[in-house]
């Protein structure tokens, strides 16, 4: 296997992808939900051709709206990952409770917006009675089920594996994709020392961008990461958050902040690892490990 991989997100610059697709091996799809999977991605068939022969991570935010039928049906599907690291609940509640409202990071460039501040250990949570929704949960222990006699479900134990293993000796933790049965993975661990700096900074570490980079570096050991659909926000209606923010300047910030997490903090946090970006919006870079092909899409 390589030590590179392709990190693929649903902005307009995604079909970017054929002009390095002999470059990596294993793509991470960030949030490739089913409406985006139909409606856009099958309708290249050079692009759906390369998700099918890759091996593909489906990697989620905490919706988890990104693991849906489409994909399994259309990509190689390897493994499922989800932006938040093994649950640990009352480390949550005790960080949760904290949490004020106020201005997030802001510069020139970057607008100055109001929300709930980003607070430490978010990543271990939320715990199950503050959620209506199972799917929003962050489950000690998560599966994805395809053939359930309901359809696809969400099976879930507040129980950590170890546990589970420990009363079940023939349990597979791994779940039996075979089967259609997937285990859905939490971040490394080692990845939360990555986490702390940025939040008390105020920044909006994002799916796209910087979770992605993190299980990338600390949990695939790659050293080359290509991405493209990276297109920060800069155009109305272009990428997957606008379908849930309406707020032009959040997701202007929103766009800011991943620009300053792969020019600040990435480089500095990994030094040898190269990020190749092959983008549709204008983003600049002093970095020599950051690389920018900037270009519109075809």
């Amino acid at each position: 296997m390589s030590d590179s991989v392709c990190i693929l997100g649903q902005g307009r610059s995604f079909t970017r992808i054929k002009e390095f697709a002999d470059k990596f091996d294993e793509i991470l799809l960030v949030n490739f939900d089913e409406r985006f999977i139909q409606d856009t991605v099958l309708r290249d068939p050079e692009v759906a051709k390369i998700l099918a022969e890759k091996k593909c991570i489906l990697f989620c935010n905490n919706s988890k709206a990104g693991f849906c039928p489409g994909a399994f049906k259309n990509f190689n599907v390897d493994r499922l990952v989800v932006n938040r690291l093994e649950a640990d609940w009352d480390l949550w509640r005790k960080h949760k409770a904290t949490q004020t409202r106020g201005y997030m990071y802001h510069e020139e460039g970057c607008p100055k917006f109001e929300k709930d501040l980003p607070y430490l250990y978010k990543w271990r949570g939320p715990s199950a009675e503050t959620q209506q929704r199972t799917w929003m949960i962050n489950w000690p222990t998560m599966y994805y089920a395809l053939n359930t006699p309901n359809g696809p479900t969400l099976v879930h134990s507040d129980k950590k594996i170890s546990e589970i293993c420990a009363l079940n000796p023939d349990f597979s933790p791994d779940g039996n994709p075979e089967q259609g049965l997937y285990r859905i993975y939490p971040m490394p661990d080692e990845t939360e020392e990555y986490l702390i700096e940025p939040t008390n900074d105020r920044m909006e570490k994002n799916c796209g961008v910087y979770f992605t980079s993190l299980y990338s570096i600390v949990g695939m050991k790659k050293k080359h990461l290509y991405f493209a659909g990276i297109d920060f926000y800069d155009t109305v209606n272009d990428g997957e958050a606008w379908k849930y923010y309406s707020n032009v300047d959040r997701l202007r910030m929103e766009g800011a902040h991943m620009k300053i997490l792969l020019n600040r903090y990435l480089p500095k946090y990994f030094p040898d690892v190269k990020f190749e970006v092959f983008t549709s919006a204008k983003f600049d870079s002093e970095n020599e490990n950051v690389i920018i092909h900037q270009k519109d899409a075809e």
